[in-house]
């Protein structure tokens, strides 16, 4: 094996163990260095490490929230494979934290139609057409998610959302009891699902279906902004309705 060669794959391997720790910097300082180790090789001898190398840095941008540099290795990535479904998920991933919501949408649809499989890929295109106020089209894409894998609660969770701003109440609240029933009972994601649920129940004027659900909110965290504002609109209108 080329000394070069061998050298980069030292510091990729370096890189990879650094960022499992969290050792972010670190971890960007051995990918810069495996990058720098053959930058002259032929494409042939270096074109599966090189792009998993730019992926990997571009991974660790990201992770220290440097998202230009992180695209810009994502693009590179990509112009070394560009059948790598994953590449064009991960920058898909930066242009979605850049809040260019109609490319990462392109992307994570590229990555899927490399990978019919992807979850991933369609978990996040859910959440871009989501903040694209494309509503519908997350509900589409959580469902086809649901479809191939219903053991996590966040596609529920994100669905009875995208229904929820739909005014589609009912189905909304469906979801939601399914993610409550998968997620975490004291974690800060159940009382998330909990208050959307008061939310839609709220608007469906069921008033004391609500107050009982803000109330469970309430009890994993006291205080908790959302639910009181929740709940004070339950006992408003269970008060109209004496």
């Amino acid at each position: 094996m080329d000394a070069a060669l061998k050298k980069a794959i030292t510091y990729n391997h370096q890189g990879i163990a650094n960022a499992r720790q969290g050792k972010n910097r670190a971890a960007l300082s051995c990918f810069n260095a495996a990058i720098k180790a053959y930058p002259e090789l032929p494409l042939s001898n270096s074109h599966d490490l090189k792009y998993r190398i730019y992926s990997n840095r571009g991974l660790t941008k990201e992770h220290l929230r440097d998202f230009k540099g992180a695209l810009a290795d994502y693009n590179k990535t990509l112009s070394l494979d560009p059948k790598y479904a994953v590449g064009y998920c991960n920058r898909g991933g930066v242009k979605y934290n850049m809040k260019k919501y109609q490319d990462a949408i392109a992307d994570f649809k590229t990555a899927i139609k490399l990978n019919s499989g992807f979850e991933k890929a369609y978990f996040f295109l859910g959440a871009a057409y989501m903040r694209a106020k494309q509503n519908q089209d997350a509900v589409n894409a959580f469902t086809k998610l649901i479809k191939m894998n219903d053991h996590f609660f966040l596609p529920f969770f994100e669905r009875g959302c995208a229904k929820l701003a739909l005014n589609n109440y009912r189905s909304a609240i469906s979801d939601f009891k399914q993610a409550t029933h998968m997620a975490p009972p004291n974690s800060a994601a159940n009382v998330a699902i909990l208050n959307n649920m008061g939310m839609a129940e709220n608007n469906l004027h069921h008033y004391s279906d609500a107050v009982k659900v803000l109330k469970k909110a309430l009890m994993i965290i006291p205080g908790n902004h959302y639910a009181l504002s929740n709940l004070k609109i339950a006992k408003r209108g269970l008060d109209k309705n004496k």
